[in-house]
This record gives structure tokens, C-alpha cells and sequence, in this order.
């Protein structure tokens, strides 16, 4: 097989085509249940935005990492022989909610300060979440 299948998705290229049906698959049950159940978009707008966006970001990273470890494979310890793009992702989405560190560690300075730049977005997610959950409380 040739080179371009496999970057930068690591060896499991497929999940590019995966992480495009859930994409599509969640964007089409939203627009069904809005539709469906006549939700008022303008007032739930900001809360599907900041959830979208949210998990978006964490994707992101995701695909962030998978490139880091593409183009320096000594970027990071403890992962598998056979890493793929969603062992990046799980990485991406403990360091995003706050989980703290999994079994993947940063060693190179860019890997480090993605993950700090990555706790920083999440806590902005955070700060943005509990502002318009207090600008909706009625005085």
C-alpha cells in the first residue's frame, strides 16, 4: 500500500472514514430531533454550539496528536505498536474533561505544550458553559 493511506491516520486510515459517518450520523439525528420535537433552536442555540464545538475541538486534538506522533514517533510513551488515530483521540478527551493523564505520556516539548494549549481550551469550554448557564437563570 502506499504511503499517503497512512498519514497522518497512523495505520488504521479507516478511521478517518469512521469519524466522517459519526459526523454525519450525529449531525443528521440533531437536525431530525429538532425537527421532530419542535425545539426552539434560538434558545438552546448557544448550549449545541458550545456541545459541538466541545466535542469538535477534542477531534481536533485528536488528529493534532495522531500528526505529532506521525512525523516524531519518540513524541510519546506507553502507546501500542499498532496506535491508531483513536488512541490519540481517547488521549485528547482525558486531557479536554479533565480526566487527567492515560497510559499516553508527552515527551517531546510540542506533544507537552499541545496538552497544556488543550487544558487551557477546556477550560475556556468551562468558563463559557457556567456564564450562559448563568445568564439564562431569571432574576
Amino acid at each position: 500500500m502506499s504511503d499517503w493511506l497512512n498519514a497522518p491516520f497512523g495505520k488504521h486510515w479507516t478511521d478517518f472514514i469512521s469519524m466522517f459517518v459519526w459526523i454525519v450520523g450525529i449531525i443528521s439525528i440533531v437536525i431530525y430531533s429538532f425537527k421532530k420535537y419542535k425545539i426552539d433552536f434560538p434558545k438552546f442555540k448557544p448550549f449545541a454550539l458550545l456541545v459541538i464545538s466541545f466535542w469538535l475541538v477534542g477531534m481536533l486534538f485528536g488528529q493534532f496528536y495522531s500528526a505529532i506522533n506521525y512525523f516524531d514517533a519518540n513524541s510519546f510513551a506507553n502507546i501500542p505498536n499498532s496506535v491508531s488515530n483513536w488512541d490519540f483521540t481517547y488521549y485528547s478527551y482525558c486531557i479536554l474533561t479533565g480526566l487527567g493523564p492515560t497510559d499516553i505520556l508527552p515527551l517531546s516539548y510540542l506533544a507537552k505544550w499541545t496538552s497544556l494549549l488543550e487544558a487551557g481550551v477546556s477550560l475556556l469550554f468551562l468558563s463559557v458553559l457556567i456564564s450562559l448557564l448563568l445568564s439564562k437563570v431569571e432574576k
